[in-house]
């Protein structure tokens, strides 16, 4: 399976209070990871699952370097989501698009998309644990 996940808000914590700035880049990144992202990755990558890192062009080299600093060497994308069959984000409005085109759109809950009521092919998954089982009980 092939899957796109968004590098903000998905693998790493968004937001003022965590960040770090990147030399360099012109950028700040988060300097948290979501709890176990980088074990489920590892994990997915193991069971032959294609993980790519969605993010703006702006970060992408800055993502791919946090990520690397990690132990995770995975392909960082900006903006590319041809040929996926997930997509993983805590933004609705960035799965939208893609309804129709993504077999599997998953809304990553976070504070901010709590009370979104999210429309028919988009489900909720709560942590990667939950991400996890949805590849998993799909037989994926």
């Amino acid at each position: 399976m092939n899957i796109g996940i968004a590098f903000e808000g998905v693998v790493a914590e968004s937001g003022t209070s965590s960040k770090l700035s990147f030399e360099g880049f012109g950028t700040q990144l988060p300097t948290k990871e979501i709890h176990q992202a980088g074990l489920y990755i590892k994990i997915l990558r193991k069971q032959k699952h294609v993980v790519k890192v969605i993010t703006k062009a702006t970060v992408s080299e800055a993502a791919s370097q946090w990520l690397h600093s990690r132990h995770l060497s995975i392909d960082v994308t900006s903006g590319e989501h041809r040929g996926l069959d997930m997509l993983v984000d805590d933004d609705l409005s960035e799965l939208l698009p893609h309804a129709g085109l993504v077999r599997h759109l998953l809304l990553f809950s976070s504070e901010s998309n709590r009370q979104q009521v999210l429309p028919r092919g988009i489900q909720r998954v709560n942590d990667w644990w939950e991400i996890y089982n949805y590849i998993r009980e799909g037989g994926f």
